[in-house]
């Protein structure tokens, strides 16, 4: 079983920045997931909410705000003192740091209302083609069909899996037209008769977001996969 750690390791750093990434590595994670959404000048930021406010000292949607703007925010000391200053990372930067660590990396794409799919697509795959990443290293997955379906066209070299927060009664047929590797699926609204239907049909069951060890023991052999906030309670 692969321990993922969710947004970096999102339980002991502030999320989806350069100190929750290093964390990851010291807890012995080989893989990270984090969020990813573009800005107001359409470069990919990493970041998970809409909005600023949760996680950083601005203020409205960060589609609304260029990157430069962006990167003068904190990060940080939302989260604790001592991570005061933290910065935003774009994709690009991402993608180098995890590439000196010797990550791989699950990039989950958040399309904002009103944005356009094929820009997001576009502007992830550019940076994804511009980095040294190797293709088995890489991971895409969304909630949003419509953008897992575009990127897969565009770039089926890669590897897709797809978000659910309640497994639909046509999941299957969801993950079959984006030709998924993974089913991604949340911890607390999974069933083992859903867990066991996943497993039968060929994909890896990932789960998420698992901060219990005994979360998972009811369907312990059926996961391939578990993205936790604390992975060192998986891989200590």
């Amino acid at each position: 079983m692969v321990i993922v750690g969710h947004r970096g390791a999102a339980g002991n750093a502030p999320e989806n920045t350069q100190a929750a990434i290093l964390e990851a590595k010291r807890q012995g994670c080989s893989w990270i997931e984090v969020d990813v959404q573009l800005s107001l000048d359409h470069e990919a930021v990493i970041f998970h909410d809409t909005t600023l406010e949760r996680s950083s000292n601005g203020r409205g949607h960060l589609s609304a705000h260029s990157l430069r703007e962006l990167q003068q925010l904190d990060y940080g000391t939302w989260y604790s003192p001592q991570f005061e200053g933290e910065a935003l990372l774009s994709l690009k930067q991402c993608l180098d740091l995890c590439m000196r660590l010797n990550f791989k990396i699950n990039l989950e794409l958040k399309l904002v209302e009103g944005q356009d799919p094929n820009r997001l697509v576009a502007v992830v795959q550019s940076c994804l083609d511009e980095s040294r990443f190797a293709c088995d290293d890489i991971l895409i997955s969304s909630f949003d069909h419509q953008v897992l379906k575009i990127f897969q066209k565009d770039a089926p070299h890669y590897r897709y899996g797809h978000l659910f927060d309640h497994l639909p009664d046509n999941w299957l047929q969801q993950c079959e037209a984006i030709k998924a590797q993974s089913c991604h699926c949340n911890i607390e609204h999974l069933s083992r008769a859903q867990a066991q239907a996943v497993k039968e049909a060929g994909y890896q069951l990932i789960l998420y977001t698992v901060n219990q060890v005994e979360q998972i023991e009811p369907i312990k052999d059926l996961v391939d996969i578990v993205i936790s906030d604390y992975p060192e309670r998986f891989l200590g």
